[in-house]
This record gives structure tokens, C-alpha cells and sequence, in this order.
């Protein structure tokens, strides 16, 4: 799994050295995006649904059991963006939509999640929460996108990102693309969704993040290791990135391992 991928699904915790401290410090890098990039500020009112047809700008609010899965039907009144913002207690719970034309989801380790797709007049989506681990009360956000419901501080932009991975691993290759979300904070220089990840360093407007990561279970006779750097570049005017992230992993089992390279490159836009 890729650097940026592992940051914006908060799979894995990385030893690096900030540009901020962890503690929430807030040093500068000099980097400044045009404010007009962001998006809409404020959640619109939201009309709570605990049954039934969902439309825009409901908050659906219900409860889920362990391994349960809840499905709701979105009604879409007109052409545009609709905004799924997920939030619960609940350990890890999982998102996705499937309609016409549309099928995504969200899967990070923790029950924060979030959907951006276009949505046609007239077309009825399928909303769907799965308990991956956990159960409790939930509420899904079902709304025009905006920076509130995402959970957004002033500094802070929710980018989309595309990517093609080339990989090589025991001598087989592959390429195949990507794409994912990630929040970036280019004035204090992190990216981050449950934890901050902070930027190893910057110069102009690239920024640099090396990482490394490993595990080992001796009674199953296993290790992993991984390590790897990214290296971003922003337009301050458009707020485009683009990139490379370049790391190789290693897995052990039983004696047999197994080792491979990859090769990310990358380009994004914001959406919020």
C-alpha cells in the first residue's frame, strides 16, 4: 500500500520529522493557497431522518449492530454534487454508494467517513453503512458538499487524488492506477485524517515526506517492513498537486519472502 493511500485511509502509524509538532503547533512552510480555492464553508440545514426515503440535506441518524449492515435509498431532486459524511462512536464503520453510472465507497480503520459523487435528476441511490468492527448510533450526512461536514480547520483542503502505480515484485511487474482522498494543511505543514502525518520538509512549494513502517509477529513467524518518500508539488494559485511516491516493502512468512519496489505518480485537485 502506497504512502499517501496509507495517510488518507489511517492505516498505518509513520515515524517521520515534522515541519509542526504533534502536539498541534502551528509552524509555517511559506506555502499560502489562494483562499477562493475553498469551498463552501457551512453545513446547510439539515432535515433528521430516522426512516424512510432519504433527500438532500438529511441527516439520517440510527443505530447499527456488530457486522450489521443498513441500507437507505438517496432520492436525488436535481443534476450536482452530494456530499455522504459518516460519524459514529463505533469502532470501524464503512461507507458506499452504488446508483447509475456511480459506485464508491470509504473504508478507513475508523467510522469517519466521506463520499463525494455527482448525482442526476431523478436517479435513486443505494446508501449503504456496514459495521466492519463495532456497533452504536450513527449519523450520515446526506448534503451539498461543504467544509463543515468533513470536518475541515481554516488551514486545511480535502483534495482528490489520481494515481498510476508501476510494481515490481519478485521479478513480476504491474501497473495499475488509484485514486483516493486526502486532507492536506500546507500552511503547517501536514496531511492527515484520524492522525497528522507532518512533512519531513519543504522547499518552495515542494514538500517532502519520508516514512517507514514495520511488524513482527514471532509466534506466527512473520515480519513486515516498508519505507518510502513522497515528494509533492502545489500550484499556491490553482491548488493542483502533482508527485511521485517511491517505496519498497518487504513481507516474511514461514521463511518464504517476498520483496517488491513501487512507483507512484500522482496529481490532485481540491474538492473543498
Amino acid at each position: 500500500m502506497n504512502k499517501l493511500s496509507i495517510i488518507a485511509t489511517g492505516v498505518l502509524t509513520t515515524t517521520l520529522i515534522g515541519c509542526g509538532g504533534e502536539d498541534g503547533s502551528t509552524a509555517s512552510t511559506g506555502i499560502a493557497l489562494d483562499a477562493s480555492l475553498k469551498g463552501p464553508a457551512s453545513t446547510p440545514e439539515l432535515v433528521t431522518v430516522t426512516s424512510g426515503t432519504v433527500y438532500l440535506n438529511s441527516l439520517i441518524q440510527s443505530e447499527i449492530a456488530e457486522d450489521g449492515v443498513e441500507r437507505w435509498t438517496f432520492v436525488s431532486e436535481a443534476d450536482g454534487e452530494v456530499l455522504l459524511a459518516l460519524s459514529s462512536s463505533a469502532q470501524d464503520l464503512d461507507l458506499e454508494v452504488d446508483g447509475n453510472s456511480v459506485s464508491d465507497d470509504s473504508t478507513s480503520d475508523s467510522s469517519q467517513e466521506w463520499i463525494i459523487f455527482q448525482a442526476a435528476s431523478g436517479e435513486n441511490y443505494q446508501l449503504e453503512v456496514e459495521s466492519w468492527y463495532g456497533n452504536g448510533p450513527y449519523e450520515l450526512q446526506v448534503t451539498t458538499p461543504n467544509r463543515e461536514s468533513v470536518g475541515l480547520s481554516e488551514n486545511e483542503y480535502l483534495y482528490e487524488v489520481n494515481a498510476t502505480v508501476e510494481s515490481e515484485c519478485d521479478g513480476s511487474e504491474r501497473t495499475y492506477t488509484n485514486s483516493y482522498n486526502m486532507i492536506v494543511n500546507w500552511a503547517q505543514g501536514y496531511i492527515r485524517t484520524e492522525d497528522r502525518t507532518n512533512f519531513t520538509s519543504v522547499d518552495g512549494n515542494q514538500v517532502t515526506i519520508t516514512y517507514s513502517e514495520s511488524d513482527s509477529e514471532p509466534e506466527y513467524d512473520y515480519s513486515y517492513e516498508m519505507s518510502g518518500s513522497v515528494t509533492l508539488n502545489v500550484n499556491e494559485s490553482s491548488g493542483e498537486i502533482s508527485g511521485m511516491d517511491i517505496w519498497s516493502d518487504a513481507e516474511e512468512t514461514g521463511g518464504s519472502r517476498i520483496e517488491c519496489n513501487y512507483e507512484e505518480t500522482l496529481s490532485g485537485v481540491i474538492l473543498l
